[in-house]
């Protein structure tokens, strides 16, 4: 992977392991009026030491967050889901904004995780 990528468009993500150690960070952006609907179709992967796999409701970058914890409903002990340990395959997780960062390090290669991405319409 690149250490870091932006989408900007709907649809079904696959990432498979090249062995690669190296942190990735893959950027969600929806337009403005709309939050994300993330949902896992495959989840390929040992989640141990050297590999992991996080959402992030929001994006940091360069230690910063981004909507600050003030201006987020959500504290960000919620705002930070782990894949391994919170999700289960096929269940959907949806933002509270119009970005979302996943975090990731697959080590072993030919494991994967896979990922549909909707844009939902933001009501509120």
């Amino acid at each position: 992977c690149r250490e870091q990528e932006l989408r900007s468009r709907p649809g079904l993500y696959t990432y498979i392991s090249d062995g690669s150690k190296e942190l990735c960070s893959l950027y969600i952006a929806a337009p403005l009026d709309h939050v994300i609907e993330l949902e896992f179709t495959i989840l390929d992967m040992d989640c141990d030491s050297e590999s992991f796999l996080w959402i992030f409701d929001g994006w940091e970058l360069d230690d910063e967050i981004f909507p600050s914890t003030t201006d987020h409903p959500d504290p960000l002990s919620k705002r930070y889901i782990s894949v391994c340990d919170r999700l289960n395959l096929n269940s959907k997780y949806l933002t509270k904004q119009n970005i979302a960062q996943f975090q990731f390090v697959v080590a072993k290669v030919g494991q994967a995780f896979q990922v549909t991405v909707n844009f939902r319409i933001n009501y509120e």
